[in-house]
């Protein structure tokens, strides 16, 4: 929100504003009006996207002993191809351990996209924290996710 901005001889403004760190769509809209009650409105969307993103693909919940992998997207917006690093780490060992390795490289195509797996199994009941990042040149983009491990069991009445 910007409450006023004062043209120049010509009608025009510029104002530079820092948008939020999140990934859509946002519509800007100027109202315009003069000491001689003259009003004018104007908008247009921006769209801010990151050069390197990194999406989850992992299942819901898993069961105590299930083994399952974990994946995840890597997008580049980038006009250049390059080699993604993209590692997964579990903060919670105790609830799941990786079973493989927990860094792969990829390459990945100018404005392409590729999926990455790694492989985890459930050890006991809780709430898994799970960490993942890629890197690729002076870009990044990380999430962490939690998922619930469970004790399957059919109820009975």
């Amino acid at each position: 929100w910007l409450g006023s901005v004062t043209t120049g001889a010509d009608g025009t403004a510029r104002v530079e504003v820092t948008l939020p760190e999140s990934l859509t769509t946002y519509r800007i809209m100027a109202v315009a009006g003069d000491r001689r009650s003259r009003f004018g409105s104007g908008s247009t969307e921006v769209r801010t996207n990151k050069p390197l993103t990194l999406t989850s693909a992992f299942p819901r919940f898993l069961a105590v002993g299930d083994e399952a992998r974990f994946g995840a997207v890597v997008g580049s917006q980038l006009k250049t191809a390059g080699t993604a690093t993209v590692t997964m780490r579990s903060l919670d060992p105790a609830v799941l351990t990786l079973t493989g390795p927990a860094e792969q490289r990829v390459a990945v195509t100018p404005g392409g996209t590729v999926e990455v797996r790694f492989t985890g199994q459930a050890k006991s009941i809780g709430r898994a924290r799970i960490q993942m990042s890629a890197r690729m040149g002076d870009e990044s983009d990380a999430f962490q996710d939690v998922l619930p491990i469970e004790i399957l069991a059919s109820p009975e009445t």
